[in-house]
């Protein structure tokens, strides 16, 4: 079976090299790249072409604006977002970019290979506790366009 390639992109060393480890103890995965920066995103994508990136947002630059260029430009690579925010607009920002994740890192061990497995089958995988967050963002966004049309 071939390995699930993955590139990693958090500001905090020590987060990224946590999410290396314990995906390299599942033989499912490969990590093929790490960075820590917003920029990191596109290079690791254009150089190592993994199946997923998972990324941190909150840090410099519009980590929001690579995510989307990722899934246009690599429609191929799949985006799970592994962040501590629960910010509704980073959530809108991130699925509006096509992200196939949002993952709360405290719930990491338990979601994140959840999350691949779903976006593995073209699903959307979200941490439970912004399952919330989503419903009300969708229901703005009903009652908005009801009001205009």
């Amino acid at each position: 079976m071939k390995r699930i390639s993955v590139g990693i992109v958090d500001p905090h060393p020590v987060h990224a090299e946590g999410v290396r480890v314990f995906l390299s103890h599942n033989d499912r995965f490969n990590v093929v790249g790490i960075g820590h920066s917003t920029s990191d995103i596109a290079t690791i994508c254009a150089r190592d072409r993994p199946d997923f990136l998972v990324t941190e947002i909150d840090m410099g630059g519009n980590p929001f604006q690579e995510i989307l260029g990722i899934s246009l430009s690599f429609p191929r690579i799949k985006t799970i977002v592994l962040t501590n925010t629960e910010r509704k607009g980073d959530i809108t920002q991130a699925l509006a970019g096509r992200a196939r994740g949002y993952v709360l890192k405290n719930r990491a061990k338990i979601d994140l290979i959840q999350a691949i497995d779903l976006a593995l089958n073209d699903k959307i995988y979200l941490s439970p506790s912004i399952g919330n967050s989503v419903i009300e963002i969708i229901s703005l966004s009903i009652k908005r366009n009801s009001i205009v049309h």
